[in-house]
């Protein structure tokens, strides 16, 4: 009988359907050639469920290119609250106007050339160029803007645009010498006592003075900042800043790797290139075509310094391989000492007088001041990275549908619509970075799902489009229903929490 039961049993698991494995976000998003973006590891800080909902329904796309609804890993359809999501594009917008006025600053009068890229060798070619241009306008200018990075974290391929790096003089301390004495008949008359003033101590004195500047010659600090726009004319909470912190300790390692890899001095995890390529699934030796050639405008000036040949100064690179000795080469003269492990958020303001109507039915500004702590622009990282067209140097365009100035905002009107609210300094936590990054990875791999924000953050609920149907609050709501069911007053309660926050 007992067999009989086992036999039974046995059947009925074999009749039953095996479900079919969820594919990990990372596997459904980022798959192939598509590398994690900083913000793609920073912005789930803020709530991995939206964040999670922003993948599946398609948020880097224009507005009237999205679905009105979309389905979750778990079967739901989630209907969009459109009228939240054009706010948050308007908000999007504008920040990237105002990014974009401020690179302006630096750069007035930059053109953006197309270069045609046929194949991975030359995308990340371009990525390298456009690392040789940062670094010359860092030099000129003493500052850059968007500098694109990039590098290995935790095994993963990471890239990312600084939004502002400022090279700072490391002071020169004086070296210290001896008053010396005249030189000419005035040295006979000192006394018995005193040592007569001879020209071979002066020489050799003059000398240890000379090398003594030499090897102090001028180095240099590179200082890190994030400029943050906001609607509300005040600085965020603490726990607000979580995600643009991460972000700016995300850049940090990077650059840190990246100029590791030529400076001893600056304290990092160098990144080797070639396990770099390797991963990347690249031939950093194969050659680039003739037509990227013709069109990237390489210069001869990126040739291997330490070749004597005429013949390979004037070709210049012709390869990744060729790049990277040009890239390490030119980390080399920049005699960075080091970089700041003190990190800078910037706080602007918003304005909205020069908003265009939402349109019918939408409501303006019904937001009480807060604004997602988005590390936008988000795209800037990312977009067109697989695209067989790129642009050199790349530089931040709007792809907002409803963009707020085709025009562009003016110095004066930076000064006077974007004023800076006030700085949030930090420092570089390794540690921290270490634990958050392990828990992100875990959700991107689909070791475990996404987690929403805590009852005493329900307010960010306020500026997210899929609010009315969010399985997070929806489960909230469900476990407080079940922990205070002793009364009435105290069920209402509980659900009151999660399922109004407005």
């Amino acid at each position: 009988m007992l067999g009989a039961r086992h036999l039974q049993d046995a059947t009925t698991d074999r009749a039953l359907p095996k479900t079919k494995p969820k594919p990990s976000p990372y596997k459904q998003f980022r798959w192939g050639n598509r590398p994690l973006s900083v913000n793609d590891l920073a912005t789930p800080a803020w709530c991995e469920v939206k964040f999670d909902y922003d993948l599946r329904h398609g948020r880097r796309k224009k507005l009237a290119e999205r679905p009105e609804s979309f389905v979750t890993t778990e079967g739901k359809t989630i209907a969009v609250v459109q009228a939240v999501a054009a706010e948050r594009d308007r908000i999007s917008a504008r920040g990237q106007t105002i990014h974009e006025a401020l690179e302006r600053e630096i750069q007035p009068k930059v053109v953006a050339v197309t270069v045609p890229s046929k194949s991975a060798e030359e995308r990340w070619a371009l990525r390298l160029v456009e690392l040789f241009v940062s670094l010359q306008t860092l030099l000129k200018q003493g500052r850059c803007r968007e500098l694109f990075v990039f590098g290995m974290i935790q095994d993963e391929i990471v890239v990312g645009s600084i939004d502002e790096i400022v090279l700072e003089p490391v002071p020169i301390p004086k070296p210290k010498s001896r008053p010396l004495r005249p030189v000419g008949p005035a040295a006979s008359e000192s006394g018995p006592n005193e040592p007569s003033a001879s020209r071979t101590p002066r020489k050799s004195g003059s000398k240890r003075s000379h090398q003594a500047v030499d090897t102090l010659a001028q180095r240099f600090t590179l200082h890190l900042s994030d400029t943050k726009t906001r609607v509300r004319h005040s600085l965020p909470p603490t726990k607000d800043t979580y995600p643009s912190r991460i972000q700016l300790m995300l850049y940090h390692r990077l650059l840190s790797s990246l100029l590791g890899s030529a400076n001893s001095s600056i304290r990092s995890n160098a990144l080797d290139f070639q396990l770099f390529y390797k991963r990347a699934g690249v031939d950093p030796h194969r050659k680039f075509s003739d037509t990227f050639l013709d069109q990237a405008g390489l210069p001869s000036a990126l040739g291997d310094p330490s070749s004597d040949s005429d013949q390979s100064a004037s070709r210049g690179p012709s390869c990744l391989e060729d790049l990277t000795t040009a890239w390490l080469h030119a980390v080399k003269a920049l005699n960075i000492a080091n970089i700041d492990r003190s990190l800078t958020l910037v706080y602007r303001t918003q304005s909205a007088k020069r908003r265009r109507r939402t349109g019918k039915g939408t409501r303006r500004r019904k937001t009480n001041g807060r604004e997602p702590a988005s590390v936008s622009p988000s795209h800037q990282e990312m977009q067109n990275f697989a695209a067989p067209m790129q642009t050199v140097p790349c530089s931040p365009t709007p792809t907002i549908e409803n963009s707020i100035d085709n025009e562009g905002m003016t110095a004066a009107e930076l000064e006077k619509e974007a004023k800076i609210l006030g700085t949030r300094k930090f420092g570089m936590d390794d540690p921290f970075l270490d634990e958050y990054l392990t828990r992100v990875l875990a959700w991107w791999y689909g070791q475990r799902p996404p987690q929403g924000v805590n009852v005493r953050l329900r307010r960010r609920c306020m500026t997210c489009e899929y609010r009315d149907g969010c399985e997070w609050r929806e489960k909230k709501a469900e476990e407080a229903l079940r922990r205070d069911s002793g009364s009435r007053w105290a069920k209402a309660r509980a659900v009151k929490a999660w399922s109004k926050v407005f």
